[in-house]
């Protein structure tokens, strides 16, 4: 018995040794047939909701009488309607107003609020179910200059809350730049 076993045994080593890895390799099989295609993906702006470049109006809030008897300009405000800012977006989501203090060939966009402290301006937005109010100490209202082109026009963004965040980059909310790459806004 032991003897088979050691018989058994040689018998298997041999045969595995013998075996080598050392001839050519065969022909490539055939290609398969290409699978289903899958659906296609939402472009990541699908939730997000923005408007296009809008020439916005302010009227004058008055205050008290001057000396002149004539009514002072105490501040100036508007309101733009935005038909799908509703409770979810006002509750969960984001919304965001830019200004382009510059005009659509050379912009000079500016998030709101927005403050400058040298001059003293100031333009305030506060959102309530379908419209953007907005207080400013002057009027920002659009106007076509002497270069013949618009200025301070405005757009608003729009996040709808509950979608899932991207991830690997922050993005600075307040610098338009990076939030219109981020969420592949077209001018």
């Amino acid at each position: 018995m032991r003897n088979t076993f050691l018989l058994s045994l040689a018998v298997i080593i041999f045969s595995c040794g013998a075996c080598s890895k050392d001839g050519a390799v065969g022909p490539a099989g055939a290609t398969g047939p290409a699978g289903a295609a899958g659906p296609t993906g939402a472009t990541g702006t699908a939730n997000v909701i923005y408007s296009d470049w809008l020439d916005v109006a302010y009227d004058p809030i008055t205050g008290d009488f001057d000396e002149d008897g004539k009514l002072d300009t105490a501040a100036f405000e508007t309101t733009i309607a935005v038909d799908k800012l509703d409770n979810d977006i006002l509750t969960t989501g984001e919304v965001k107003v830019y200004i382009n203090l510059g005009t659509a060939a050379a912009p000079d966009i500016t998030p709101l609020p927005y403050f400058d402290v040298f001059a003293g301006y100031s333009i305030n937005p506060s959102f309530s179910a379908n419209q953007i109010y907005m207080l400013a100490t002057n009027s920002f209202q659009t106007y076509i200059g002497t270069d013949n082109a618009k200025h301070q026009q405005y757009r608003y963004v729009l996040i709808p809350g509950g979608t899932a965040a991207r991830t690997g980059k922050s993005v600075d909310w307040n610098n338009y730049s990076e939030v219109k790459a981020y969420l592949k806004l077209k001018d």
